[in-house]
């Protein structure tokens, strides 16, 4: 997930994120239902203005920087 992300568009790698945090939450979550892996969100540094709530089997990780390939 990165401020400059694209909900419709991305797909959720490293080089088309998603915008919001709750998107990838919900794709993570049903990328774990048809895998039956657990899946992770990764947050780039910025502003996210939307309320999260966690799902079972997604785990959110932050502190990292999409504009230096994605380092932590």
């Amino acid at each position: 997930v990165a401020p400059s992300g694209d909900d419709a568009r991305g797909d959720g790698s490293v080089s088309m994120p998603f915008r919001t945090i709750s998107h990838a939450i919900e794709v993570a979550a049903a990328r774990g239902v048809a895998t039956g892996r657990v899946h992770a969100v990764a947050v780039s540094r910025g502003t996210y203005d939307e309320r999260v709530v966690l799902e079972n089997g997604v785990s959110v990780y932050g502190q990292f920087d999409a504009a230096a390939r994605w380092a932590r």
